[in-house]
């Protein structure tokens, strides 16, 4: 009885857990769409992440020892991770190949898959904006996150990537600390 009991609380508990990490993944994705998305005409969100397209970024976790990352924008900014950390950090990102975002989570952007989304952005309004956000890895107790975004805009031929920290500041994720970028304008 008391084993059944236990295997209870331990399920209610770690679904308690995923759900509360569900809503914050789709709370900071709202949140980096609300604020860094270039809005031209429409906004699709791209269901799934393909990590090869972001292994250029993900480079920049590998490292021996401890590496500091600091804010461009304030040197008293600052993040120090150990090895392990970032091979931690790199391995949640690759190995969650279950993710996908749910249209009815996602507040200002359809939501489309990854094998339509080039002749889906391309039929549409050419003035159409494709976005990738990675699922949010957290860290230091879900105060800090880090993510892969990037913004594309097809009838400019412009787009940009970046895989930053995002702090969590009085309730709102805000970007914080920049681990790399990629920007190409054409």
């Amino acid at each position: 009885m008391i084993k059944n009991f236990n295997f209870f609380l331990f399920t209610f508990f770690s679904s308690y857990a995923n759900c509360q990490n569900i809503n914050l993944d789709y709370l900071l994705a709202n949140q980096i769409i609300e604020s860094r998305v270039i809005k031209i005409s429409g906004v699709s969100l791209l269901e799934n992440t393909n990590y090869q397209l972001i292994d250029f970024h993900l480079k920049k976790l590998r490292f021996k020892k401890s590496k500091t990352f600091i804010s461009k924008d304030n040197l008293n900014d600052k993040i120090t991770l150990s090895e392990k950390e970032g091979i931690d950090i790199i391995n949640q990102i690759i190995n969650d190949n279950n993710h996908s975002w749910k249209a009815e989570m996602i507040d200002s952007a359809d939501i489309v898959d990854n094998y339509s989304s080039r002749e889906a952005m391309k039929k549409k309004d050419k003035k159409q904006t494709l976005i990738i956000i990675s699922k949010p890895v957290f860290i230091r107790d879900k105060t800090i996150a880090i993510v892969y975004f990037g913004n594309f805009i097809y009838y400019k031929e412009y787009g940009y990537s970046d895989f930053c920290f995002y702090k969590l500041i009085n309730g709102v994720w805000t970007k914080w600390i920049e681990i790399s970028s990629w920007k190409d304008e054409k």
